[in-house]
């Protein structure tokens, strides 16, 4: 028997709507109706939470649907190949980040020409562009809400790439007009970004982990 078919036989079974499992399992109606005409299949949260409502075993629930246990499969390296990305981006901008810092501030042996400063701040800048897609995509694939509303460790990590393209920008022209027009700039950009995320999805959170 096809898992959708034995989702829908002990739902009625056990006089439940569709509704009444979308809501246990936080996914809309529709979802529920695409699990019982095997249209997709549930992500294994989803599963456990289903068979905790119908009061079987995760094996008893998927057992002879060959489909399932594939699609859980390729659902585990997809949540794997996220993690890796995930973190190799960050990764790579915490690496970056000290690595100029460690120049700007002339410590011995990481002494860097300014413009290779500024092609790796460059970079890194550019990765940042990927942390919060992939970030996300690994939350969907562990089946975890996407909260969009800010953090106290997004607040600071913003800050830390303000400051740091403030630093390069003294290393490169100087406390000039320039300067302090940059600086301007980028404090307003800050500050800007944090009015809108708090308009927009609510209150920081006070947490230090990003996103």
């Amino acid at each position: 028997m096809e898992l959708g078919t034995r989702l829908r036989q002990i739902r009625r079974d056990n006089l439940l709507t569709q509704q009444d499992i979308a809501d246990e399992c936080h996914v809309s109606r529709q979802t529920v109706s695409a699990w019982e005409t095997s249209r997709s299949y549930p992500d294994i949260t989803s599963l456990i939470t289903l068979a905790e409502a119908y009061h079987l075993s995760l094996d008893t629930l998927v057992r002879e649907d060959t489909a399932v246990t594939a699609s859980l499969v390729r659902e585990d390296a997809m949540r794997k190949e996220a993690r890796l990305v995930y973190y190799s981006v960050a990764g790579v901008d915490i690496a970056i980040t000290g690595l100029v810092y460690l120049s700007l501030f002339q410590v011995p042996g990481f002494a860097l020409p300014v413009l290779v400063r500024l092609a790796l701040t460059l970079i890194m800048l550019a990765s940042l562009l990927a942390v919060g897609p992939s970030q996300r995509r690994y939350q969907r694939l562990r089946g975890r809400p996407v909260v969009r509303t800010l953090t106290l460790g997004n607040v600071c990590l913003s800050g830390l790439v303000v400051g740091l393209m403030i630093g390069l920008m003294y290393a490169v022209i100087g406390p000039g007009a320039a300067f302090w027009g940059g600086v301007t700039g980028g404090v307003v950009t800050l500050i800007g970004m944090i009015i809108v995320h708090r308009v927009k999805y609510g209150p920081i959170r006070l947490t230090w982990r990003l996103r």
